[in-house]
Parts: C-alpha cells; sequence; structure tokens
C-alpha cells in the first residue's frame, strides 16, 4: 500500500467508490423516476453535464474551487451513464417491444429460454418474444414474458429452446394484494417481464421443437452434468443440494429444504458464490502443482481464468457467481501484470463493471447480499480474526471459519432482517459445520459427475457416501434451527431503520478503529432514533386492530389480529402447502408482530367484531332459506358456478360480499361489473387483493 495515501480519505485508496456510487444513483433514479422523467429533461441533464464535464477537464488553470467542480462534473456524467444503462436495459423502451401489442388479435412466437418449473397446477415457461404475426405478415420483436400452461394428461413436456405460437392476450403481471405482501410485479419489471398469459395445453403450438445441438455448450454441458448426478444419485434430497451447490440449479432442491438452510444462516452454501469460486481455484491450483518456479505461477492464474469463468457460464451465471468470478479475474490479471490493488477496490471496480452490464441487479437479493458479505470481510475479518491467536492447526481452522462467519455477518445481519425477516441465533455453529460440508460434498459430486462416464461403479459409490453425509448434515441443521426463538423469525425493518442500522455499525467501526469522538456521537444518534423508530412501530402494531381476508388462490383465509395476536375466523378450499400460505400471511404477520395465535372462541360461521357482523357463507342457499338479519359483510367461500348475489340480496340484507379466491379466474370480472351494474358493494380477492378491515 502506498504510504502516501495513509494520510488521505479512503476512496483515494479505493477511487472506484466514487464512481460505483455515482452509478448507483444514476439506476435508482431511473428504477424510482421513469417514465416520470421526460425525455427532454433527459437530455438535457445529459448535456448540460457533458458539456461541464469536457469544459473542467481540458480547462489549463488549477485550483481547489476548479478541482471541486471537475469532480462533480465527473460523477454527474457517471450518474447519466448509470441511467442509461437502465435505460438500454429496458425492453420497454425499444420500438419493437412485444407490450405495444398485448390485447390485439395478433398471434405471437416465443421462445423458451429457460428449463421449465413445474408448479401444483401448472408448468411455467419463461420465454422471449420473439415475432409478431399479424394476418400474412411477420415482424421481430423483443420481452420476456411468463407463460402458464395448466397440467393435464395431454400436456406435452416443455424443453428449453421450444418455439411456440400463442395468442397476444396477455394479462399484466400484478401484486397479490395481500397486507405488507412482497412486491412481485416490480422485481419481475426488473428482469424484463411485465405480462403473463394462463393457457391451456390445447392453446399453445409448438411447431419448433427445442434441439440441444443447438444450445450453447455450457448449456449442455449443464444438462449432461445434471442428467450424471440424475443417474447416480437416488436420494432427492441429496440430489437437490448437489445440483444446487456444484450448478446453480434448484429444480430439486425442496422448498422445505431451501428453508431449513434460510432459518439456519447457511444459505449461502447453495448458492454459488465465493466459497465456490475460492474452493474451484483451489482444485485447480492444486492439480497444477508440477509449476512450482515462481516466475511462471502465472500460468496457473492464466489457466484458471478461463475455467472459472467457464464453470460459472455452465452454473447459470447468478449474480453471486458472476461477482465472484469477476473478482478473482480482476486479482489474476492485476497479478499477471504486476499490478498493485487493494482488495476494497477490486470489489468495487467489479461491482462498477457488473451494474453496467446488468444495472437491475442492484436490486437483486443475491448480488447484495453476495457483495455486503465480500465487504465485510474485507474490512473486519482481520480485526476479528486476531482477536483469538493460535498455532494449533484444527483449532486455527475452526476460528477462521468463526472469524468469517462473525466478520460477514456483521453487514448482512440487518439486510437478511429486511428482506427475509429473521435472524438465526445459532449461524456460527452451522457457518463452521456447512464449510466443513460444502469442501466435502463438492469435492464428491464433481468427483461423482467425472466418474460417472468412466468409472459408473465408483461414481455410485461415491453417491452412497454423500447421501449419508447429507441426510446427516440436514439431522444436525434441523436440530440446530430448533433453538431459534420464534420471536427472532419475525423481525422487521423498514429502508429508513435499515439505513440507520448501516450508520450506526459504520460509525462504531470507525470510532473503534480510528479513535474517533465524532463517530461516537454519530453512533449513539443513530442508534437513539433507530430505537425511537422501533418502539414507535411496535406501539402502532400493539394498537392495531384488523381482519383479513387474503388472496390465495382456490383457498380461503380469513384471520383477526388484535395486539400481537391472531384468531382464524375461517380456513378451507382445496390442500395447499405451508408455504403457500406462509407466502400470503407471513409479511403481515411479521410487520404486526403477530405470531401468537388465539383460539376461536366457537366454531359459528358468524362472528361480531367491533360492533360490525360478519357471515361466512360456505354453501348455496336453498331456495326455502328464510331472511337473516341485517349483516355488515357477507364473505363467500364456496366455489361459485353461477352468480347467486339476487339470491343473497333476498336473504341477507348487507353492506358489502366479499368473494374470496376459491373461484375461476374466467367469469369473475363480468360478476364484478353485474355489481356495478346493480349498485352492490362487491370485493374479489382474486381481482382487488386481499380485503382488509381495519379496526379504528
Amino acid at each position: 500500500m502506498n504510504p502516501y495515501l495513509k494520510n488521505h480519505h479512503f476512496w483515494e485508496e479505493a477511487p472506484f467508490f466514487r464512481l460505483l456510487l455515482a452509478l448507483v444513483i444514476g439506476i435508482a433514479c431511473y428504477d424510482f423516476f421513469h417514465p416520470e422523467l421526460q425525455a427532454y429533461i433527459r437530455w438535457l441533464g445529459i448535456s448540460t453535464a457533458l458539456v461541464l464535464f469536457l469544459f473542467f477537464t481540458f480547462l489549463k488553470t488549477r485550483n481547489e474551487l476548479l478541482s471541486t467542480l471537475r469532480a462533480v462534473s465527473t460523477l454527474a456524467i457517471f450518474i447519466i451513464i448509470g441511467y442509461g444503462a437502465a435505460a438500454i436495459h429496458d425492453h420497454r423502451n425499444y420500438p419493437n417491444w412485444y407490450g405495444t401489442q398485448v390485447g390485439s388479435n395478433d398471434a405471437m412466437v416465443v421462445r423458451v429460454e429457460r428449463p421449465p418449473q413445474e408448479k401444483a397446477r401448472t408448468i411455467k415457461l419463461w420465454v422471449t418474444v420473439t415475432q409478431i404475426l399479424s394476418g400474412n405478415h411477420s415482424q421481430k420483436a423483443i420481452g420476456n414474458a411468463l407463460v402458464y400452461v395448466y397440467k393435464t394428461d395431454s400436456t406435452p413436456v416443455f424443453v428449453m429452446g421450444d418455439e411456440l405460437l400463442i395468442s397476444a392476450q396477455w394479462q399484466p403481471i400484478v401484486n397479490s394484494g395481500n397486507p405488507n405482501a412482497f412486491d412481485y410485479a416490480r422485481f419481475c419489471s426488473r428482469n424484463n417481464v411485465y405480462h403473463q398469459q394462463f393457457l391451456s395445453a390445447s392453446e399453445t403450438i409448438r411447431f419448433r421443437h427445442g434441439q440441444k445441438s443447438k444450445l450453447p455448450f455450457s448449456e449442455r454441458v449443464h444438462t449432461w452434468a445434471m442428467q450424471q448426478l440424475s443417474l447416480h444419485v437416488k436420494d432427492t434430497g441429496t440430489l437437490g443440494l448437489l445440483q444446487a451447490m456444484l450448478l446453480g440449479d434448484e429444480v430439486n432442491f425442496k422448498e422445505e429444504e431451501r428453508q431449513l438452510y434460510v432459518d439456519t444462516g447457511i444459505i449461502h452454501v447453495v448458492a454459488i458464490s465465493g466459497g465456490h469460486i475460492a474452493f474451484l481455484m483451489f482444485l485447480i491450483t492444486s492439480a497444477l502443482f508440477w509449476i512450482k518456479k515462481k516466475k511462471h505461477q502465472w500460468m496457473k492464474l492464466a489457466i484458471a481464468v478461463p475455467i472459472v469463468i467457464f464453470y460459472v457460464m455452465v452454473a447459470g451465471a447468478p449474480p453471486s457467481a458472476v461477482r465472484a468470478a469477476m473478482i478473482f479475474t480482476l486479482l489474476a490479471m492485476g497479478s499477471i501484470l504486476g499490478r498493485e490493488h487493494t482488495a476494497l477496490n477490486t470489489l468495487l471496480a467489479a461491482a462498477f463493471f457488473i451494474l453496467l452490464v446488468a444495472p437491475m441487479w442492484l436490486f437483486a437479493v443475491g448480488f447484495q447480499l453476495s457483495f455486503v458479505a465480500v465487504l465485510s470481510l474485507i474490512l473486519f475479518y482481520r480485526k476479528v480474526e486476531s482477536l483469538y491467536p493460535t498455532r494449533v492447526f484444527a483449532v486455527r481452522f475452526i476460528w477462521k471459519t468463526i472469524a468469517a462467519s462473525i466478520a460477514a455477518e456483521l453487514l448482512i445481519a440487518p439486510l437478511v432482517i429486511y428482506y427475509f425477516h429473521l435472524l438465526p441465533a445459532m449461524f456460527l455453529l452451522a457457518n463452521v459445520i456447512a464449510v466443513m460440508l460444502m469442501g466435502t460434498v463438492m469435492s464428491l459430486g464433481l468427483a461423482i459427475i467425472l466418474l460417472s462416464s468412466w468409472l459408473p461403479m465408483c461414481a455410485s459409490l461415491l453417491a452412497v457416501w454423500v447421501t449419508y453425509i447429507v441426510k446427516g448434515f440436514h439431522v444436525v441443521i434441523a436440530m440446530l434451527r430448533s433453538f431459534n426463538p420464534e420471536s427472532l423469525a419475525y423481525l422487521h425493518l423498514t429502508l429508513p431503520e435499515l439505513i440507520l442500522c448501516y450508520g450506526c455499525i459504520a460509525s462504531i467501526a470507525i470510532m473503534v478503529m480510528k479513535q474517533s469522538k465524532p463517530a461516537l456521537f454519530v453512533a449513539i444518534a443513530s442508534l437513539c432514533i433507530l430505537l425511537l423508530l422501533l418502539n414507535m412501530k411496535r406501539w402502532r402494531a400493539l394498537k392495531c386492530q384488523q381482519w383479513v381476508v387474503y388472496n390465495i388462490p382456490r383457498y380461503t383465509y380469513a384471520e383477526y389480529h388484535s395486539g400481537g395476536q391472531y384468531t382464524i375466523l375461517s380456513e378451507r378450499g382445496a390442500p395447499i402447502t405451508a408455504q403457500q400460505k406462509a407466502y400470503a400471511i407471513r409479511e403481515n404477520h411479521t410487520v404486526l408482530r403477530s405470531w401468537k395465535q388465539l383460539p376461536q372462541k366457537d366454531t359459528a360461521d358468524c362472528y361480531t367484531i367491533n360492533h360490525q357482523t360478519v357471515l361466512f357463507l360456505h354453501a348455496p342457499l336453498r331456495t326455502d332459506s328464510i331472511p337473516f338479519k341485517s349483516i355488515d359483510y357477507l364473505i363467500v367461500t364456496y366455489p361459485l358456478k353461477k352468480f347467486e348475489v339476487q339470491q343473497w340480496r333476498r336473504v341477507f340484507d348487507f353492506k358489502q360480499v366479499v368473494i374470496t379466491g376459491n373461484q375461476k379466474r374466467k367469469m369473475l370480472q363480468q360478476w364484478k361489473d353485474s355489481c356495478g351494474y346493480y349498485g352492490i358493494k362487491a370485493h374479489f380477492t382474486l381481482l382487488d387483493g386481499a380485503f382488509v378491515a381495519r379496526i379504528e
């Protein structure tokens, strides 16, 4: 490190910090303000910043003011570059985007771009629109979309590369409308997906089959490796873990096992990231042991870089793997060229170039977690590791693993709480065991793939061994999860609270490392404001009373929340998994800190909530039904064959009717229009989202 830099700001040692900050601001501006920023405003900002940049760059006079103006104009240019990169990424800005033809009578040709995913009732296809067919004419098109094909006995087996002919009757992707739910529509839009279709098998015409020979070589290798693992590993849990850990494919990774890894804080062993790349690098350099001379060590890196890049492509190029590969490539290039580098600047440079190519990865949880984890290791690992020096190899290995876990957790813990609403209590012990597992399972998994063609008996034997190891590991981490207090699984942070958390952590770190009193004052102020916000949020949650009818397809679920506790009012419909139910209700329970369930007072279908009468209707009315007293809300839960609103009005005197998700979608809009015609106040959960009644 240059000693001259020690008396300067850290961004002078890591110059990519300012460039990355400006790029992030530009991408964020596009995400939050597009399309509100009109074209002339954008071009005015671009031209002004460019003129200022050129003026201050070529101006010969040098003083502090001009240096500041030159720096500001440079940052403005990179903000514009970030905005422009996001605009280029957005398919809506292209004249041949298929979205301009949505709802027309045209047909469209789509190509399946990813392996199909099997759902409970449908097969999910991620497709790219390639052509729009109008009469006898066709035109090229671009854009991503989702196609859900209902499963029947006649549903064909789709493969990646298939080309299908479908209608242009796309539906916009909308959120479920459940309270505090994940913003799925915005998540899809950041991946250039804005529309979806639900089709039967007869409504899709496959006129061109996907051929393996036309797939990229990396995809063919991926498919072959997946098949070899499936051939030898018979246990589905072990197979899912191996395919996810080695190849980045979670098609066979069970949701309950994924949740087990999330709950214990070791999901990073599944996502291909820096640990996987480092272990692969270790295997490559070990295989090149015969290159011993120091002047020839660059050859190891020159051989390893293409292998690492190809491996990332085979694994599907997830954000965490791309980030790790980019850092490794920059470090290797610097070493080969003999250039001095710092780990922090290399990390920032990798993030800069990645976001320049894929700007919307800025909002990808995987990218954020992997970047923040490496940043935390760079900043804190040495300090933590030095707290317990030891020369015993086994103890040193365990302590280094613990130190790495502590260092990484310092910065990723707030992010984990923000996105996943939990903080694993046993993450240290789980991470030590997981690191040991990752090296063993990766080695055995790679050996199974490599030996499957030449020595299939050995591959099958290794598969038996790795199955026993993974099963034992699952037993151990399931036991560790049992030590997690339930309260740590319902944590919640808003964006301002997350920013205050990082402000507090940064201030404490500066105070400890630099012995800075101002940093201490900032840390205390940040902590006080954070505690105030958390207590205010907790007070509002305790005061909140509401009853909710959730939007869950083919299911009815309603509950009442009060004082951090909830009571189930009604639950019926087709069987659903625990994950499907949790997806709908967990966010609301987390925000309200309402995870304790109270038993129902009775089993009646009629409730009085704050002087309001709520009646759940679970079956069609008979013709001789006796008129009921006046009620406020009629909740219809049974599947409707026809809309019986007039019959309901003859029996019930209600103010509003709520139709739950246990219905077919095709007639809902027509029924809703009928309610408007008759002046009946109606809420359809499948169309309008969850029905939430807050009690003041």
